[in-house]
Formats: structure tokens, sequence, C-alpha cells
């Protein structure tokens, strides 16, 4: 049962009432401790840094309603990135709201892909951008990169211009509301997707997490097992690609197989590599040479 707080009328300095932050969130969160320093940093614009070094000051009574607020919907099972409205991701600090998927840690391991394989490239197309994550990241990270992004919804690219224009990157990437692939009649070095996966018919969620419910949906499931979006970009790359392009996608637990099948029979030389945890989590697909 979530708790009705109310409001202290008693007064607390800051370590005190992280430790019953975290108390409260305990029972409910891996890493508690972390969280309400997190929580409270964020609605009393306070660096994590201060958090320790001004443990002692008294907390501004008049957040105290909003703190509540907040630890209440995490207890809920609200993703904590909602609630504080960002996400750092590798070198970016990116809003997020419900209307994109928050970026996942293992999702900043394409980038580093991306460098290694295609030292080359200069021209990407991110689909499906969600919050910019991606796409920002290649613009920020390689040089002279020209960077294109699509998405379906118009809520989602919103908030990755957002991103964009508060990190420096408002002129760096191209951004589109398209199904997939954008209107002009560009050619790329290099597409990545990390598409909607999760099978539609998937009723097991809660055993992922049961943040996954307050995310978009139209970001997380789609048809046909998951692999819908998978062939359809894949049926159509070679259109939006250079000679020797490449696709990396990012592929969800025990989809990897599929997809290169996928691939194969589009004419791609494909294949899969792991993300940290060991899991084949991403798949990359190369046109084949002309023999």
């Amino acid at each position: 049962m979530i708790k009705k707080f109310k409001k202290k009328k008693i007064s607390l300095n800051l370590r005190q009432f992280t430790n019953e932050i975290s108390n409260l969130l305990k029972n409910n969160v891996n890493n508690s401790w972390l969280e309400s320093r997190i929580i409270l940093s964020h609605f009393f614009d306070i660096s994590m840094v201060d958090m320790y070094l001004f443990d002692n000051i008294e907390v501004d009574s008049g957040k105290i309603d909003l703190i509540y607020q907040a630890v209440n919907s995490r207890l809920k099972n609200k993703p904590l990135e909602y609630i504080v409205g960002y996400k750092f991701f590798r070198f970016l600090k990116l809003r997020v709201d419900e209307n994109v998927l928050i970026p996942r840690n293992e999702t900043e391991e394409i980038i580093d892909m991306v460098k290694k394989l295609f030292p080359k490239a200069k021209y990407f197309l991110d689909i499906g951008t969600g919050s910019g994550a991606i796409a920002l990241s290649i613009a920020k990270e390689i040089e002279n990169s020209v960077v294109y992004a699509t998405d379906i919804s118009k809520e989602a690219l919103r908030v990755a211009k957002t991103n964009a224009r508060e990190n420096d990157l408002e002129n760096r990437v191209h951004f589109e509301i398209n199904d997939l692939f954008p209107s002009e009649d560009a050619k790329f070095d290099v597409i990545i997707s990390n598409p909607p996966y999760i099978d539609l018919n998937n009723i097991k969620l809660s055993l992922i997490s049961e943040e996954i419910y307050f995310e978009p949906k139209i970001a997380l499931f789609a048809e046909n097992k998951g692999l819908y979006f998978y062939e359809k970009i894949l049926s159509k790359a070679k259109d939006y690609l250079k000679f020797n392009g490449s696709c990396i996608f990012e592929v969800g637990f025990n989809q990897s197989r599929e997809v290169i099948e996928i691939g194969n029979a589009n004419g791609f030389r494909c294949f899969a590599l792991t993300d940290i945890f060991n899991v084949e989590r991403f798949v990359v697909c190369t046109l084949e040479m002309i023999k």
C-alpha cells in the first residue's frame, strides 16, 4: 500500500531528510541510498557534491510536499528518470518525459561500436530517435559527422530537439517526423536503429520491469514477435545506404539470430555483438559487395 505522507512540521537538516527518503524507498528500489540523493538534488537544486559538503543545512520546507509526491510516484514504480526529468547518456544530459523511451545504459555501446567499426563514416541516419540519444551522441563524438534522425512521434521529436538545443547540437542533427526513412533523397554510410522490439503479444511484461508500463507503447512493442521493424527497415535500407554501407541495430533478448536471417534474406552480411552483460544485443548488417 502506498503511504500518504504529510508535510513535516519539525525542521530537518539535509542529512536527516535524505536518510528518511532512503528508508521510505528501501523496500521498493535497488539503490535507495542513491535514488534519495538524486531526488533531493533535483528538487533542492543542489549538486550531488554539495549534498555531502553541506548535509547539515536545513531543508526548504516549501519543497517537502513536492518531494513526498515524487517518492509516492517512485513507490508506484514510476521511473526515476521521469520523476526528475532527465537521463545522463554518455556525455549528454537528456530531458526525458513519458513521450520518449528512457535511454538504456547498454544502448550507449552502439556509439562505441559505430566509432570502432566505421571509422571513416560521415553520413548517419538514426531511425526512431526518441529522445535523440543516439543521434546527438554521434553528432557530438564524431567530428564532421552529418546526422539525420527520424521518428513518427511529434512529441518525441519535440523532446529530441530540446535536447539538441540544450546540448549545443541544434545545428548538427537534421530531425524529421517520418515513418522510418527521411523524405530527402539522401544516402548514408551507417543506419542505426533501436526500434520497438517487444512482442506485441507479450503478456509477461512484469517479468521485465513494472516501470515499463510508464513508457510509450509505440516505442516498445512490435508485431511479428517483435521483428516487424527489422523486417521493414532491412527491406528498404539498400535504397538509403551508400556502397558497402551498414545497418546496426539493438535487438531484444534471443532475437539476434532471427534479425541476422532477415538481413541475410535482404542481401546483407550480418553478425551479432554482445553487450556488457554478454548478451547478443546488437546486430550489424553490411551490404554485400558485388562480386
